[in-house]
């Protein structure tokens, strides 16, 4: 537990380590300046040993804002993302840990590339992964690993996004 005294609009980056492979939940709880429960946000995560996860919090202090909690992916933290899922039997089959693990590989490729015909790759490739684990979840993806999976690959899109501006 971490507590940070803040009244005004703050961003941070808290990195999660795995000690042991299993399920877990980052819990962010916020208080009003009289020490009430204001807000709660909560995201899964699949660890293993040594694996480490990121997430980002913006946190407002005004009744009126919600803080929120979001994963900061990359392809490397996704594919260990489907592996742990795999080791720990919430994936099952490894055809299905081929796919994702592929898809995740041809978008990272495609990231690479600086015109509008890779971006369009990229896209279609974590488009196909989101599809994938849609269609999977309750047949082969069980317990936490469809909405793991779910960030991890929405956290790409967000950050693809971001490039594209720039």
């Amino acid at each position: 537990m971490a507590v940070l005294d803040t009244n005004s609009l703050s961003h941070y980056k808290i990195q999660t380590e795995g000690l042991h492979l299993g399920p877990y939940f980052l819990t962010l709880r916020t208080l009003d300046e009289r020490g009430r429960p204001q807000t709660v946000a909560s995201l899964p995560g699949i660890a293993n040993v040594g694996s480490s996860s990121t997430f980002e919090v913006r946190y407002e202090a005004s009744p009126r804002t919600r803080s929120e909690l979001a994963v900061v992916a990359s392809f490397a933290s996704a594919r260990a993302d489907v592996s742990n899922a795999q080791k720990s039997g919430m994936l099952v089959g490894r055809e299905l840990a081929t796919t994702l693990t592929d898809l995740l590989n041809a978008a990272q490729q495609a990231s690479y590339g600086a015109d509008r015909r890779h971006e369009r790759e990229e896209a279609f490739a974590l488009k196909v992964f989101e599809e994938v684990v849609r269609f999977e979840r309750g047949r082969h993806l069980h317990g936490v690993a469809p909405t793991v999976l779910t960030n991890d690959v929405e956290s790409l899109e967000r950050q693809a996004h971001r490039g594209e501006e720039d």
